[in-house]
């Protein structure tokens, strides 16, 4: 997605993609990350213990970057339009901080319902809705159909995740005053232990995907 004027192209710049897989393997997109996510360096990693032998992926991000952008991963990363108020987003994200003096549009794609709106046609992506803490009826009959979970709309590292499994925990939710979203619950596990998967792409290509094995429900 090109917006003209703008050094801003959706569909071809670094993102993380998160998945949850089904136990009858759908690949569901649960989260797409934009401001310059992980996953390269822990695939890295991973390929490092898992074959005792440095991967590629560092240089294969800088080679798709001089391909496409036609300049270094570094300098690609200079030129974003947004990344002089990248940090201090994060930080405002994470409760820690004031919200960035500057703030450029591209940001908006962080947040989750954003995300869904966009993704939703070309992708399987669990069913989400806004949570409004005022308002209780839509998210009432949408507990009916299904087990959910509640997550921001903006932040990290699963801060305020709740599985909502009854009218009791719907009632009670405490957002601490954050903007959420209620999404349809996916059941992702491997012997007990909750499986996520992580793929980076890059210039419209993937490049490696790494996968989570975390002990939350």
């Amino acid at each position: 997605k090109r917006k003209e004027g703008d050094f801003f192209i959706e569909g071809r710049m670094y993102l993380g993609i998160d998945y949850l897989i089904t136990h009858d393997l759908k690949p569901y997109v649960v989260e797409v990350n934009v401001g310059l996510p992980g996953g390269a360096q822990e695939y890295h990693l991973t390929h490092l213990v898992h074959f005792g032998k440095p991967s590629d992926i560092l240089t294969r991000i800088d080679e798709t970057s001089l391909r496409v952008y036609g300049k270094t991963f570094k300098d690609y990363l200079s030129s974003l339009p947004f990344i002089e108020s990248l940090k201090p987003f994060k930080i405002w994200m994470d409760g820690e901080g004031p919200f960035p003096c500057t703030f450029h549009p591209g940001l908006r794609l962080e947040d989750k319902w954003i995300q869904y709106q966009l993704i939703k046609s070309i992708a399987l992506m669990p069913e989400t809705m806004i949570f409004d803490p005022l308002d209780l009826n839509g998210a009432e009959q949408f507990l009916k159909k299904k087990k959910l979970v509640l997550k921001r709309r903006l932040g990290r590292g699963g801060r305020n995740f709740k599985v909502i499994s009854d009218l009791v925990s719907l009632t009670t939710i405490n957002t601490e005053g954050h903007p959420c979203l209620l999404q349809e619950y996916i059941e992702s596990k491997i012997d007990g232990y909750v499986f996520s998967i992580r793929a980076v792409a890059f210039g419209g290509e993937f490049m490696c995907m790494y996968a989570n094995l975390s002990t939350r429900s």
